[in-house]
């Protein structure tokens, strides 16, 4: 299997250390990033194939994030995976079925880890 480039942006260090560690396990390359514009950097430096985005980032308002990794030329095209503490899964209205899959804390690690991986899959 080819290796796939996963970028998890939270300020929180656990939720990283968890995220990077449940998805290494399929051998992906994970990076963290501490809030946005961090994580934009490091988008232009890596091939990311996929963005998990800690919706409860205390630097930036989440919508904003939302809307810079969707605008950007380097993050537009990837599936974005979101958690948060705060919002219910169906608080978050606004997200595209199609390229977004959302998570409200606690979340199960396998149901997490199987979004993941169905979002890497090729399309058909």
């Amino acid at each position: 299997m080819e290796k796939k480039y996963i970028l998890v942006i939270s300020d929180q260090p656990v939720i990283c250390d968890v995220l990077r560690r449940l998805l290494a396990i399929d051998g992906n390359f994970v990076l963290t990033a501490s809030d946005c514009d961090e994580g934009l950097v490091a988008a232009r430096l890596f091939p990311f194939n996929l963005i998990v985005l800690d919706m409860d980032l205390d630097k930036s308002s989440s919508d904003a994030a939302r809307a810079k990794l969707k605008h950007e030329a380097v993050t537009v095209h990837l599936p974005v995976v979101l958690i948060s503490a705060r919002l219910p899964a169906r608080d978050l209205q606004k997200s595209d079925a199609s390229t977004e899959t959302l998570f409200s804390m606690p979340f199960s690690l396998t149901e997490i880890r199987d979004a993941v991986n169905r979002l890497l899959q090729p399309a058909d």
